[in-house]
């Protein structure tokens, strides 16, 4: 069985279906900076980058990458100068995210949630940035999977992700309308009215103020058509208003071709 490594929201480990957790907050700092960098990354710079106050960085290095190995149950992992962790050895939720591949429900947590290190400016700077291509890949990926099903016509299961997206930045406007569209189509006109008054709110207190079609996107439409039919209208209507703006901006939209375990596109 594939040792799967979790780093998105709190870090974990499972193994053999069993959790195991590595002894510091370093080790995951390590396996987190090793496994998601684009290039193998050398042992002086990681122990300059975590361990440079202490009096044997490199041997504090050495000391993690065996907690590591002992937690994950591979012996043959994270030795030698530079550092990688092969893509077959694994399986990293970050990686599935990259490719499209991570299931809904497990889109959207804070990179390495909770492992803030002391007196590593260097990885901290790093960490923000990963931490943010993180957040913007899992939006995609979200607005991705709700506008699909909502082609398909399951406006009901397209609330889980479109709900998710506007849950994890408040003040994303174009994530607000798509959950108010998904909420109005699925039939939930008055749960659209609520989330539509908490969305005032919200930008009313960073002194924002929301677009007349947000709040048109949360008015129930007129006609008779059932939900399915309606959300299938509704959402290849979105694709279309997003192609659009795509070729105004010069942007190129993301292929229309669902996913096997999430129905996102990469």
């Amino acid at each position: 069985m594939t040792t799967r490594v979790r780093l998105l929201g709190r870090p974990r480990i499972e193994r053999d279906g069993q959790p195991a957790a590595p002894r510091g907050r370093k080790s995951w700092a390590v396996l987190a900076r090793v496994a998601l960098s684009e290039q193998p990354v050398s042992r002086a710079q990681l122990a300059r980058e975590l361990f440079g106050d202490a009096h044997d960085p490199l041997g504090a290095l050495r000391w993690c990458a065996a907690d590591l190995r002992r937690c994950l149950g591979r012996a043959d992992l994270l030795r030698g100068d530079p550092l990688t962790v092969p893509r077959d050895a694994l399986w990293v939720d970050v990686w599935a995210l990259r490719e499209g591949q991570l299931p809904v429900p497990d889109v959207g947590g804070v990179l390495l949630e909770g492992i803030e290190l002391r007196n590593c400016p260097r990885f901290d700077t790093w960490l923000l940035l990963v931490r943010g291509a993180c957040a913007k890949r899992s939006m995609a990926e979200l607005r991705q999977a709700a506008l699909w099903l909502l082609t398909a016509g399951d406006a009901e299961a397209a609330m889980i992700p479109a709900g998710r997206a506007a849950g994890l930045e408040p003040l994303d406007e174009d994530a607000q309308e798509l959950f108010l569209r998904v909420l109005v189509t699925a039939g939930h006109a008055a749960q659209a009215s609520v989330h539509l008054s908490s969305c005032e709110r919200a930008f009313e207190r960073e002194g924002l103020r929301l677009s007349a079609a947000t709040r048109a996107a949360a008015r129930a439409p007129s006609g008779a058509l059932r939900i399915g039919v309606r959300a299938g209208v509704v959402g290849a209507d979105i694709l279309r208003e997003r192609a659009s703006a795509d070729l105004r901006t010069g942007r190129h939209a993301a292929p229309n071709s669902p996913r096997t375990t999430c129905a996102c596109g990469g």
